[in-house]
Formats: C-alpha cells, sequence, structure tokens
C-alpha cells in the first residue's frame, strides 16, 4: 500500500484489500449474498475513508481505508441479514399478491394477528428490540437505545423471533 495524500490516491491501488474482505466476509455467509454486492459496499467504504480521513491524526490511510472498508461491508451485510429476518418472520410476501380471495385475506389478518399476540406476550425488553428494529434501527443503535450490549440485543431478537414463528 502507498501512503496516502489527497493529489495521488487511487482507488485502483486498493482493490486487493476491498476483494480481500469481500471474499472473506463472503465465504461465511449464505451463497444468496452476492460477492458483488459486498465488492460494492467495500469500495463505497473507501471512498468515504478517502473523504473522511485526516493525515494529521497520524494514522496512515491504509490501515483507516482498512477499518472503513471492513465497516461498510459488514453493515451491509447486517443490514440485509435484519431485513430478510424481519420478511421472513411477517411473510410480508403475503400482502403483495392481488386481489386475494377472501379465505385468503382471513388467513392473513389470522396470521398478523397471531404475530402481534405473539409480540405482545413477550417481555418488555424483547418489545422495545423488536420495535426498535423493525423501525430500521441496527442492532448497534437499538443497544446503544436501551443501554445493552449488541450480544444481548441479538439474543432478545432471537427469542423474540422464535416465539413469534411458534405462535404462527
Amino acid at each position: 500500500m502507498k501512503i496516502h495524500s489527497t493529489a495521488q490516491f487511487r482507488a485502483e491501488d486498493y482493490y486487493p484489500m476491498v476483494w480481500h474482505f469481500a471474499s472473506t466476509i463472503g465465504s461465511k455467509l449464505p451463497p444468496s449474498v452476492s460477492f458483488a454486492d459486498l465488492f460494492s459496499e467495500g469500495l463505497l467504504g473507501l471512498v468515504e475513508a478517502h473523504v473522511r480521513f485526516n493525515p494529521a491524526n497520524g494514522a496512515p490511510f491504509g490501515a483507516y481505508a482498512r477499518i472503513r472498508v471492513r465497516g461498510a461491508i459488514l453493515n451491509f451485510v447486517d443490514r440485509e441479514y435484519r431485513a430478510a429476518k424481519v420478511k421472513d418472520v411477517l411473510s410480508l410476501s403475503q400482502f403483495a399478491q392481488p386481489r386475494p380471495s377472501l379465505e385468503a385475506q382471513t388467513a392473513t389478518r389470522e396470521t398478523v394477528r397471531r404475530a402481534l399476540k405473539a409480540l405482545h406476550a413477550q417481555t418488555d425488553r424483547q418489545q422495545m428490540v423488536m420495535t426498535g428494529l423493525l423501525s430500521g434501527k441496527s442492532l448497534r443503535e437499538t443497544a446503544k437505545d436501551l443501554g445493552i450490549s449488541r450480544r444481548t440485543v441479538a439474543k432478545l431478537q432471537n427469542r423474540s423471533v422464535e416465539a413469534m414463528r411458534a405462535a404462527l
């Protein structure tokens, strides 16, 4: 890696690093997660690192860029995983059907009613975690809002999802 200077920055010099993080993280994910998406997010992280880098802080650009690139890819995975989990639990695909029959509408209402009943039957902490996550907050933001660790938020989310699946 070269020493960073605004006049000499070339994104191409850092493609191998972005490739490394995208392939390493992607190897631990299901095949449905596209390598191209991971690589693109890594490139966005690289551009953001270039824009936000301040040489006066004393850190070399390569070290700073590694943190930003890896973080961008992990944030993307977190967003996609959370969105997939929410869609899986609530089965939103049922709502996209054109003009469902009366029986299907009744079944959908019953499913939503059972999901809401299961959510309301959970502990206050589980409800707060699910409310935060369903409103689009990340695990980190939800943990910060509730004053608990991300790991605790993840455990509470998993328990809540399991309870909702059991109710459905």
